[in-house]
């Protein structure tokens, strides 16, 4: 009785030996792809890259990062590989990090589109929505200029925010959980809520440091007049501020009572409204 329990044993300790000596093979990752999907969600390919603004081909993404080959699929370290990849390929925005069975990595990604730009130097950091800097270049041309100043002296990003030894290079963040540019990001929701296209409503966004650290933001516009919108600290209220420039601005048109294409259109701390012209 007790050599047959034995027997019973060693055989179960075996088959468990060799489903785990299997398993490690049969799991370990051996592929990785890259799925790649434009801004409507659907699937496209990037061999050729000819439809698409992105510098970044599959051969190139494939190869700017080490993968752990031969590593149990379910125990990838998948942040370090979104973070390596978003470094090193400017242009593409990790959307998901996929463990397909049984020893495939699939990467989804998107294209990430040049939205911002912003002086460095002689040359322009290009900036997207979400302010990664995706490249460094003179041609400048159909982006949204962001400017600083402080006391009416225009300044660097790094004065403006008193930073030192932080990194533009292409591939990095700016201070994404600053105030100033979470205002910015909101500017996304509001104008498509008023059916604006940010890129052909904005030439540029100055912004202007006054006492006690209060920003106010100068909303230089393309059209429908080319005015400036004018909000006086962003730091309260400027979704609703900004929101409430925008309904003046559209019945100012519809009434067609700027007869100038310039002017200030200016909402107070107090979210009062006043237009000015620039004569």
């Amino acid at each position: 009785m007790k050599t047959k329990r034995l027997l019973i044993i060693l055989a179960t300790m075996l088959l468990l030996v060799m489903f785990f000596s299997l398993s490690s093979s049969f799991f370990a990752l051996k592929e990785v792809q890259v799925c790649f999907y434009n801004s409507f969600g659907e699937k496209v390919s990037l061999e050729d890259n000819y439809f698409y603004n992105t510098k970044s081909k599959v051969s190139g993404i494939l190869s700017s990062t080490e993968f752990d080959y031969g590593t149990l699929v379910f125990s990838l370290q998948k942040d370090k590989y979104k973070s390596s990849l978003e470094t090193k390929n400017p242009y593409i925005k990790m959307l998901s990090l996929e463990s397909v069975f049984p020893n495939k990595l699939v990467i989804n990604a998107c294209e990430r589109k040049e939205v911002f730009c912003m002086q460095n130097g002689e040359n322009f950091c290009i900036l997207d929505g979400e302010f990664k800097i995706l490249d460094t270049r003179k041609n400048t041309e159909n982006l949204i200029e962001i400017n600083f100043y402080t006391n009416k002296s225009k300044q660097t990003f790094c004065e403006f925010f008193d930073l030192y030894f932080f990194s533009l290079d292409s591939g990095s963040f700016l201070v994404a959980n600053n105030n100033v540019f979470l205002s910015i990001q909101n500017l996304y929701s509001i104008l498509s809520s008023y059916q604006l296209n940010l890129e052909n409503s904005l030439f540029s966004l100055d912004f202007y440091k006054g006492e006690n650290n209060r920003v106010d933001i100068y909303l230089t516009t393309i059209s429908p007049f080319g005015i400036k919108l004018f909000v006086e600290n962003i730091f309260e209220k400027f979704d609703y501020k900004l929101s409430k420039l925008l309904s003046a601005l559209a019945t100012l048109n519809q009434e067609e009572k700027v007869k100038t294409t310039y002017g200030v259109l200016k909402i107070d701390k107090n979210c009062n409204l006043f237009w000015k012209e620039n004569l």
